[in-house]
């Protein structure tokens, strides 16, 4: 089985790692025994021309590969104009209208309806009800590699990163920009500033762009991690740290309901106001324990391990349906 990833989101020389999760997900594969190859489109440095320059590359190199594996709806798109039907498949960032920031109702709606009828399945990440109103939707949110994030020894973690023992330290990610509005690290902040006032020894760790050796003592070394974002798909950061059993404190976003139903010190702020949002960081402070992140994770199947079997499984029904 050959599959081609065409993917607008990948690490390269500029930014490392930049689409961390497809790479990480298509090495997956490869560990499965899956014969992969990327063709990158990378509109972050040469604009959306390159859709236009890509596509001729694109209808001569895909005619090797028995499956064309899209990230991200506006690439699906693109890719519909050259790509057979029944050897599309698609994976969207969450359920597809966060993929592009600020995208009207109307516009979002013509994009599903027209990618919809042109491949031959649709991954998505955040909304598994979604399966039921749609035949050619399949709920699999990205895994996580158990065997690299996992629990660290706290002090240890803290010593290699020059931080304080006795500090409590509240975890703020944004990939790529620590401004991006979605992520309302504005919110954060007045988090942080009203916390300040009932804790001492409260320090705040802010990344962006962060090595995956550096991220995981992070995790390890931090006490909360807190998610304030306006929308998410199934938040990478929040599994990274589930796997570290790293508490998290968020607003209601993705499939956190999923990920934190039960267990204790993973919160969702339903209001996702900063007065609820700091309530809660204070009961997980108060009532600090280690123990069931990482064990969600693998009883719902999120390892990247299990993931990958999940999306073979998905490849080998689209080529039985073709008859191969």
């Amino acid at each position: 089985m050959k599959i081609l990833h065409v993917t607008n989101l990948y690490p390269n020389t500029t930014n490392p790692v930049y689409g961390i999760f497809v790479k990480e997900q298509i090495e997956s594969l490869k560990e499965v025994g899956i014969h992969c190859e990327v063709f990158f489109i990378n509109t972050k440095e040469d604009g959306l021309k390159s859709y236009l320059t890509s596509l001729f590359k694109l209808i001569k190199i895909s005619k090797k590969f028995d499956i064309i594996h899209s990230h991200h709806i506006i690439t699906t798109f693109f890719c519909s104009f050259i790509i057979k039907r029944n050897k599309h498949v698609s994976s969207f960032l969450g359920s597809g209208k966060n993929n592009i920031k600020g995208l009207p109702n109307i516009i979002y709606n013509f994009l599903f309806r027209y990618v919809y009828a042109r491949v031959s399945k649709i991954i998505i990440k955040d909304n598994k009800d979604l399966e039921k109103k749609y035949r050619k939707i399949k709920y699999l949110p990205n895994g996580v590699d158990l065997n690299f994030f996992m629990p660290l020894d706290k002090r240890k973690a803290r010593e290699e990163l020059k931080l304080s023992q006795k500090n409590i330290y509240l975890l703020f990610i944004s990939a790529n920009n620590l401004n991006r509005r979605v992520k309302r690290f504005d919110k954060f902040l007045a988090i942080f500033e009203g916390l300040k006032t009932k804790l001492q020894n409260l320090e705040k760790i802010t990344l962006v762009n962060e090595s995956r050796v550096n991220l995981r003592n992070y995790y390890n070394a931090a006490d909360i991690l807190i998610v304030t974002s306006d929308f998410e798909g199934s938040p990478n950061a929040v599994k990274e740290a589930m796997a570290c059993n790293l508490p998290v404190v968020s607003t209601p976003v993705g499939n956190l309901e999923i990920l934190f139903s039960n267990l204790e010190n993973y919160k969702i702020a339903k209001s996702g106001a900063v007065e609820e949002l700091i309530k809660l960081t204070l009961e997980v402070i108060d009532n600090y324990s280690l123990k069931s992140g990482r064990e969600r994770l693998k009883s719902l199947r999120l390892d990247q391990h299990s993931v990958a079997i999940d999306l073979v499984t998905i490849y080998e029904s689209i080529l039985k349906e073709n008859g191969n």
